[in-house]
């Protein structure tokens, strides 16, 4: 609880920091790589939980009830009754923590990772021409977003077609 508490309170870029700059002062020192990995892991997997969390606990008391009286064991309740359920109600919050998850990795620049818009950066800075490079690494990270975003509604729709309609 602690542990999604903390890191659903603190700024990523707080944490990126935390693992690249202050962490080799205790000793331990990461590759800007390793440290953007860690950073956005970390942070995501807080928001991954707490979105499971709360799917698992919307499927109702009822449905596990249910389960058991068909004689499912507490393994099988959970694979065949409570999962699909859980995740047909995580599916649009859980993508939309992957799709800001791509969003964020842009800030992973401010620790000179060469992600896209560092590299964006220095191509605009080299070119004199800014404009043109934002649009495009804009447009490759609405490209990335529109790919997931097609991913979720394929999932959705998978998850739910034995919904009434």
């Amino acid at each position: 609880m602690l542990f999604i508490s903390f890191n659903r309170g603190v700024p990523i870029l707080v944490l990126l920091f935390l693992l690249y700059a202050a962490l080799p002062e205790l000793g331990l020192s990461l590759s800007a790589i390793s440290a953007a990995i860690l950073a956005f892991s970390i942070n995501t997997s807080a928001y991954v939980a707490e979105v499971n969390r709360s799917a698992l606990s919307a499927v109702s008391k009822g449905q596990h009830e249910a389960a058991a009286s068909l004689g499912l064991n507490k393994w099988q309740a959970m694979r065949y009754v409570v999962l699909p359920q859980a995740t047909r109600i995580a599916l649009p919050p859980l993508s939309n923590v992957f799709l800001s998850l791509v969003k964020s990795t842009s800030i992973a620049s401010t620790i000179a990772l060469p992600e896209l818009m560092y590299q964006a950066r220095i191509i605009g800075g080299r070119e004199f021409n800014y404009f043109t490079v934002l649009v495009v690494a804009a447009l490759i990270y609405w490209g990335a977003c529109s790919l997931l975003s097609w991913l979720q509604r394929y999932l959705e729709k998978r998850y739910n077609r034995y919904l009434e309609s």
